[in-house]
């Protein structure tokens, strides 16, 4: 009962202290992730210089071996040539120091060679100088002809009678012609200027075509001189014959002009074809045997040619026809006339092959502002023809002209070929 009489005193309760949160809500203390991410940030500054250092070392080697490279291989190719210069100077050839004055009156020139090389003057069909060759072979070769040459030099020098104008014109025909005749592995020069006893020349270089070449051009007296020089060998050699071939151009001498020059060419009229051009005088008439043209009223009008020997000659004839319009109104177009030559001559080719179909190659052609057409390979005979379209201001054609060529030279006499109908000229019908 004393117990309930003593009075309870209230008991005195301390909130309890809130302590600071020693992480965040995601369990994270701030100190130690802001100490991390310095850590981070310079753990990738560090990569990131290592990674330049790495690079800049693998540069600096990679250099290093290519400029140890490039100067390997200049100091190779450096004595490379040094060697080949050794080649050159060690070369010993039996070429005679001794050589001969040489003059050629229908040519008009004078020339000096080496004793020890032969001298040929080649003629053509009709007697005159067709070219001079000079040939030189050492003695340990079995060389007896320019065809068969394998070592020594060739110089020749060949008059030609041209309708060209200039230099540049023949000399670049000249350098398109190796492209047909030595294949694509050939290597040439462009045409450049040249002088040869001081005259306007153009020359050129010829590589991997049977031996290296050189050929010039200079005019005089009206004619075009081709100068050509080849030099076949191993290279100390070849050089040492290129060497010796220059040489014997800067020999060659030209007589004094005449005060009259004779025309080289010769001028062809027929007032009755209304036709005329012009052709070198060293084509002849009737000079080899011709393919004709055959047909209704079909005339010969000139036939002309060069033959170097009988199965090296080069002819071409000129026919003409009039239309049927002369006699009657029955008039064929030009068109007409080339199908009914072109269906009879299959015919024959058929006749003179076992039935066999020819291979016809067609070219369209313009003669002098004149539609042509040319037909290779259409004849059993071999002879190229060509169809001349001339009318008058009508359009209606009253003469059909016709071309028959024969050509076992070469583009030699393609190109004289070619000059001679860059002349032609047909009267106003």
């Amino acid at each position: 009962m004393m117990e309930d009489n003593v009075q309870k005193q209230p008991v005195e309760i301390t909130p309890p202290v809130e302590l600071p949160k020693a992480h965040d809500d995601h369990g994270v203390f701030p100190e130690i992730a802001d100490k991390e991410e310095r850590i981070r940030k310079g753990k990738k500054t560090v990569n990131t210089i290592m990674y330049a250092i790495v690079g800049t070392v693998i540069f600096i080697i990679v250099l290093g071996i290519l400029l140890s490279l490039i100067k390997y291989i200049q100091d190779k190719t450096k004595k490379s040539f040094e060697t080949k210069e050794e080649i050159k100077i060690e070369t010993n050839v039996d070429i005679s120091k001794t050589w001969n004055n040489y003059t050629n009156n229908e040519l008009r020139l004078d020339i000096k060679y080496p004793d020890n090389a032969k001298l040929m003057e080649n003629k053509s069909y009709n007697g005159n100088i067709r070219n001079v060759e000079i040939l030189y072979t050492p003695t340990n070769a079995n060389n007896t002809t320019g065809d068969t040459l394998t070592e020594g030099f060739i110089f020749r020098i060949t008059p030609l009678s041209l309708t060209k104008n200039t230099l540049d014109e023949v000399a670049t025909v000249k350098r398109e012609s190796f492209y047909i005749e030595c294949g694509e592995g050939v290597q040439m020069s462009a045409v450049r200027p040249d002088l040869i006893y001081g005259l306007d020349s153009r020359t050129f270089d010829v590589r991997n075509c049977k031996g290296d070449f050189k050929v010039t051009y200079t005019k005089r007296f009206g004619i075009y001189y081709e100068i050509t020089q080849l030099y076949r060998g191993d290279l100390g050699f070849r050089q040492q014959y290129k060497s010796t071939t220059e040489e014997m151009v800067k020999s060659i001498a030209f007589q004094p002009e005449d005060e009259v020059q004779e025309e080289p060419f010769k001028l062809f009229e027929s007032k009755q074809a209304n036709i005329s051009f012009k052709y070198p005088k060293e084509l002849t008439e009737n000079c080899c045997t011709l393919p004709e043209v055959t047909g209704t009223g079909v005339r010969k009008i000139i036939v002309l040619g060069a033959k170097e020997s009988d199965s090296k000659y080069g002819v071409f004839g000129l026919f003409v026809s009039a239309n049927t319009s002369v006699n009657s109104k029955a008039v064929i177009s030009f068109e007409d006339y080339v199908n009914t030559q072109k269906a009879n001559l299959i015919s024959d080719y058929k006749i003179a092959n076992n039935g066999n179909e020819p291979t016809i190659v067609q070219e369209q052609m313009n003669i002098n502002g004149k539609y042509a057409l040319r037909f290779k390979g259409l004849s059993w005979r071999g002879n190229d023809l060509i169809f001349i379209k001339v009318a008058n201001t009508k359009d209606v054609v009253e003469k059909f002209y016709t071309i028959s060529i024969t050509n076992n030279i070469g583009p030699e006499f393609e190109n004289i070929f070619q000059d001679i109908l860059s002349t032609f000229s047909f009267e106003d019908i």
